[in-house]
C-alpha cells in the first residue's frame, strides 16, 4: 500500500495486519509529497473561488457553487469534451450538477 507520511498510517497498518483485515505480506510504502500533486491540482482553483463565498448560509447553495467550479474546471481540463456535441448533450452534462431539471 502507498500512502503519504501521515504518522498514524503505520500504526492502522499494523492494526489492520493483527485483525487479518489485510495480509500479512502487505507492505506500507510512505511516500513524504505523494497527495501534493493531486492535491494542489484539485485546491488551488477551489481555494480561490471558495474564499470570497465562506459567507454562504445554506449547506446546498455552497454545494451548487462547487459543483459548477467543477463543471467548469473539466471542462477547462478537456477531461469532458463538450466541443464536438450538441446543445443538448452539453445541457444532458451540465444540468444534473446543478441539480436542475434538463
Amino acid at each position: 500500500m502507498t500512502a503519504d507520511k501521515n504518522p498514524p498510517y503505520p500504526a492502522a497498518t499494523t492494526e489492520m495486519k493483527s485483525e487479518k483485515k489485510v495480509s500479512k505480506d502487505m507492505q506500507l510504502r510512505q511516500i513524504k509529497y505523494l497527495n501534493n500533486i493531486v492535491e494542489q491540482d484539485h485546491h488551488h482553483f477551489i481555494k480561490r473561488r471558495v474564499s470570497s463565498m465562506l459567507g454562504l448560509k445554506l449547506f446546498r447553495t455552497a454545494n451548487q457553487i462547487l459543483s459548477g467550479v467543477e463543471a467548469m474546471q473539466m471542462i477547462k481540463k478537456e477531461q469532458v469534451n463538450l466541443r464536438d456535441q450538441s446543445v443538448q448533450n452539453q445541457s444532458n452534462f451540465i444540468y444534473p450538477l446543478f441539480g436542475l431539471a434538463s
